[in-house]
């Protein structure tokens, strides 16, 4: 289901991404991301069509919402709707044009590395067309990282554009391309992941994780048990466990002060969780690891 964007929320993340900088992506593929831009047509807020151009690095367009039609000096014409995409070449000579009043597009440009292990991974010369429907959640992601004041909102927006490029190389065999397209549905988890390790010495609840990726907690518990065979409230405490582990081993840190720092709402509450997740009550624990 598409979200809505108006133009100025858009212009918004326009500008928060242009302050972005890139590091390079250095696995599976080494690619340098040059720049990333977000275009749109939408009422009262109109952008023309680009003109007749090029660049000396690789394009891929995608169409969120709406349709734009992409013309090649060669005489290639693609249109493209939404989860459409369009790779282009280096140095290929097109100009884009808007076919519908109300359209949203992302797009990505980048340079491959010599370095890359082209036998995997490859980038077709031309202009090739294709459809994934994981673009439009990541690009919902992409414009979620933007928005937040989040300190890791780089890391998403760079797994975002990670995965774009990922889902429009070739590959060699069908069980790569099947490889391919986990890579980029796993950002959400990975998201979500991250979060929650960021965030083990807090109440964190699995309603905060679902909001921060942009998940029900329905669905972003089907993801946990599809990777970890887990539900997320099961993982939250197993990594939340493992951060009271850690301060365990200071002997000089009290139960007391544990639960505290882990933000529980009393020592009580402490101990009786860490006894549901080990078998044993934290003081326990500590004298039989020798922690």
């Amino acid at each position: 289901m598409l979200q809505y964007y108006d133009a100025r929320r858009l212009d918004k993340c326009i500008k928060r991404l242009s302050k972005v900088r890139f590091p390079n992506i250095t696995e599976p593929v080494s690619v340098n991301i040059t720049w990333v831009r977000i275009r749109y047509n939408l009422e009262g807020a109109k952008y023309h069509g680009v003109k007749w151009h090029s660049h000396n690095c690789y394009e891929v367009h995608i169409v969120y919402q709406g349709e734009m039609r992409y013309q090649m000096e060669t005489g290639d014409e693609f249109v493209l709707q939404g989860n459409d995409y369009l790779l282009i070449y280096p140095g290929m000579i097109h100009r884009l044009s808007w076919v519908s009043e109300c359209a949203i597009s992302y797009s990505v440009f980048f340079e491959v590395s010599s370095a890359s292990d082209t036998e995997k991974f490859s980038f077709p010369a031309g202009s090739v067309k294709g459809t994934a429907e994981i673009f439009t959640p990541l690009f919902d992601l992409l414009i979620m990282a933007l928005e937040r004041n989040e300190p890791d909102f780089q890391w998403i927006v760079r797994n975002v554009i990670s995965s774009v490029i990922l889902s429009v190389s070739e590959k060699g065999t069908s069980k790569d391309k099947d490889d391919q397209e986990n890579t980029a549905v796993d950002i959400r988890y990975q998201s979500a992941v991250q979060f929650i390790g960021d965030n083990a010495q807090t109440n964190i609840q699995s309603s905060d994780v679902a909001e921060f990726v942009g998940l029900s907690v329905r669905q972003l518990n089907r993801l946990f048990r599809m990777y970890d065979g887990i539900s997320l409230y099961r993982y939250i405490s197993q990594v939340r466990c493992n951060a009271a582990k850690e301060l365990l081993k200071n002997r000089e840190l009290s139960i007391s002060y544990i639960a505290g720092r882990l933000a529980f709402s009393s020592e009580y509450n402490f101990i009786r969780f860490f006894n549901r997740m080990e078998g044993m009550p934290p003081g326990r624990y500590r004298e039989m690891t020798g922690v």
